[in-house]
């Protein structure tokens, strides 16, 4: 048996009516994710402001190494000790092979398995939870 014209509309609108519920939930909840993105974003920006000051503002030579192993940021100490030391520079081109194969040890270990390595022989390597790594050099 078929159902009535009427009931037919009755039902559609009552579809059509959860599914703009529906759409309007998932609009508020997009909302509120956009928002927390924004907040997150603005905490980023201020982390890395941060970390540019204080590089800036530290004689120790450190330079940040990204997981790509190219130089994300370095302090001043590090500008004026590493000749043609650039962020975007490849490691490679910046310290010295030992170096670079100190830091290659600690960004091929897994994150979570990665410690501090402090050879003892002037420098030490920190891994960074998002993959890259802090090579700080010593006199």
């Amino acid at each position: 048996m078929t159902s009535r014209p009427d009931d037919r509309t009755d039902e559609a609108a009552v579809l059509v009516a959860a599914m703009r519920a529906a759409v309007e939930d998932a609009t508020r909840q997009l909302d509120v994710l956009t928002a927390e993105v924004a907040v997150r974003r603005t905490a980023v920006d201020d982390l890395e402001a941060l970390g540019d000051v204080l590089l800036d503002l530290c004689d120790v030579p450190v330079v940040v190494v990204d997981v790509r192993r190219r130089v994300a940021g370095l302090s001043r100490g590090a500008a004026d000790r590493l000749e043609g030391a650039a962020i975007g520079k490849p490691l490679t081109s910046v310290v010295p092979p030992a170096l670079v194969a100190l830091v290659d040890g600690v960004l091929d270990q897994p994150v979570d398995a990665a410690e501090a390595v402090d050879p003892g022989d002037g420098a030490s390597v920190h891994r960074l939870p998002g993959g890259g790594a802090v090579l700080v050099l010593r006199a």
